[in-house]
């Protein structure tokens, strides 16, 4: 046994001091009686309305958060469709595709998979990076599709990410051949 169980036990004359009123007792029989039935309670026009309003609150509140944002002016829809010129189209799958191909170089020059793998790891990072900074530039090219810098900025960092996967593969390549960082001379 616990010791406050039985401290309980020792001490339960002292608990147990007090009878209930008269009023408890009866209002515990008059439930009795009743069998445990409550008064059913009845549905007013009151009740229905708040029904009604919780129902429209919700169908308002689910149209405004679910309806299609349109720019609409005087009751005509404008669909704005920018198309990026065809030269610089082929500009991006140029020195996308150079990049691309500098990228799979790195996998000949390095000298086991492990070098293969983090090398490729950075330039993918730099490579990323690049891109983030691309998406800003070409966010902002469609609002504003006639800016020259907006596509020479584009056009730009295209050819940055070739020259950074370049410069990656012409380390690789001078690493193997044997020549040293700053130096003129070579192991062979």
């Amino acid at each position: 046994m616990y010791k406050l169980e039985k401290k309980i036990i020792d001490n339960q004359p002292y608990f147990n001091d007090q009878e209930p009123d008269q009023g408890h007792r009866d209002r515990f029989a008059a439930k009795l009686s009743h069998g445990g039935r409550s008064k059913r309670r009845r549905i007013t026009v009151y009740d229905f309305m708040k029904v009604a309003a919780v129902i429209v609150l919700l169908i308002s509140v689910s149209y405004l958060l679910l309806k299609p944002t349109t720019i609409a002016e005087n009751g005509r829809l404008y669909i704005t469709q920018i198309e990026i010129p065809e030269d610089m189209v082929q500009i991006q799958d140029y020195y996308e595709e150079l990049s691309t191909a500098k990228f799979d170089e790195i996998d000949g020059l390095a000298q086991n998979e492990d070098e293969a793998k983090r090398v490729k790891a950075v330039a993918k990072k730099k490579m990323d990076k690049l891109d983030s900074k691309l998406a800003v530039i070409e966010k902002e090219y469609m609002k504003n599709p006639q800016s020259e810098e907006l596509k020479e900025a584009i056009i730009s960092n295209k050819k940055l990410k070739a020259d950074v996967v370049n410069n990656i593969v012409e380390q690789m390549d001078k690493a193997q051949r044997g020549y040293h960082a700053g130096s003129m001379y070579t192991n062979f």
